[in-house]
This record gives C-alpha cells, structure tokens and sequence, in this order.
C-alpha cells in the first residue's frame, strides 16, 4: 500500500514536497551534512545560528485521523482505497501486556 500512495502521490504531486527526509534516497547523514555546511556558512559569515531538533518517530501517534482522511479525500484518494485507511485508522484501542495485566 506504501508504494501504491507513495506513486499515487508523486503522480499527481497534491502539495510541495520540500521536506528532506521524505525524498527517496536521501538518507539522515546526507540531512546532517546538509545542516552542518548551512551552520558553517553562518558561522564564517558571523551571523547567529540556532538549531531545533525533533524526535517526531511517534508523530503518527498525535495525528488527528478525521482531518487526515479528509486530506487524503482532497489529494483523491477515494473509494475502497479510502474506506480501507478509514477502517484502519477509526476505532482503534492500543493497550500494553505485561504477564497477565492489561
């Protein structure tokens, strides 16, 4: 499903990806590289630097599932292709096992 949406997506290119992680083939140590040249180039230019750094691995999790089915709708995805994210995404519960305890 990640390839056909990915594709999907890239087809109909529905909003400006200038996000680095999202290109393919683009790897973290490239991202950091990247940073790093822009804050040496700050530097010999005596300007201020300033770096906010983010671990959003469990973003996903804060992801309000209403407004992002009605975006997946607005960048066409419809049909059974969204009825099935939907299915994926309502209703869910997530709980934690440890021996015999929930």
């Amino acid at each position: 499903m990640y390839r056909r949406l990915s594709n999907f997506l890239e087809k109909t290119n529905p909003c400006m990806n200038t996000s680095l992680d999202l290109e393919k083939n683009y790897s973290t140590a490239q991202a950091v590289m990247e940073v790093l040249d822009n804050i040496y180039q700050y530097c010999d230019n005596h300007e201020i630097t300033m770096g906010i750094y983010l671990d959003l691995q469990k973003a996903f999790d804060t992801v309000n599932h209403t407004i992002l089915l009605q975006k997946l709708a607005i960048y066409g995805i419809r049909g059974t292709v969204l009825h099935w994210f939907d299915s994926y995404l309502t209703n869910r519960k997530q709980y934690t096992v440890l021996g015999n305890n929930i």
